[in-house]
């Protein structure tokens, strides 16, 4: 419970050290948020569907419609967005590496996504979630203290 209670005060921080843990915490949170956000959506294109049978036909159905997904697409990109961007950044902090290699990654994807090597792209990705699985620097860095459970890892070893 205090793991995930650090992930949800830490959810925007760009800032220190994430370990393992609270990293794949993180994306599973995440990931139900985006299935919550997933359910709201099919139930705006429901909605929508019922704008076009009962009041005013397909045009109004289409202008719900329109308006929903980008609210949706808003709260997707600021809300989640942000939030995998700052625990990837803090977890290729505790790997004592600097959150560019994030950026680049991003760059990466979307150049390849882009010019349609979408194979490319997911083994980059699959590459990029490999390498935030690494363990962590035992000992503090630029980035931080050690953190606590491992010093105590580190105790149990003498």
């Amino acid at each position: 419970m205090e793991l995930a209670e650090k992930a949800l005060r830490h959810y925007f921080d760009f800032k220190g050290r994430a370990g393992i843990r609270e990293f794949i915490l993180a994306h599973i949170m995440i990931a139900l948020v985006n299935i919550c956000l997933l359910a709201v959506l099919l139930g705006l294109v429901f909605i929508g569907n019922l704008i076009a049978s009962k009041v005013g036909g397909i045009r109004a159905s289409y202008a719900f419609l329109d308006g929903a997904q980008t609210f949706v697409s808003i709260v997707l990109v600021f809300s989640i967005g942000l939030g995998i961007a700052a625990i990837d950044s803090r977890r290729l902090h505790d790997l004592n590496l600097s959150s560019w290699w994030l950026v680049g990654a991003v760059a990466l994807l979307v150049a390849l996504n882009i010019y349609g090597f979408f194979a490319f792209a997911t083994y980059l990705h699959l590459f990029f979630i490999i390498v935030l699985l690494f363990p962590a620097d035992k000992r503090a860095n630029r980035y931080g203290p050690a953190r606590v459970s491992v010093l105590r890892e580190e105790d149990e070893d003498f």
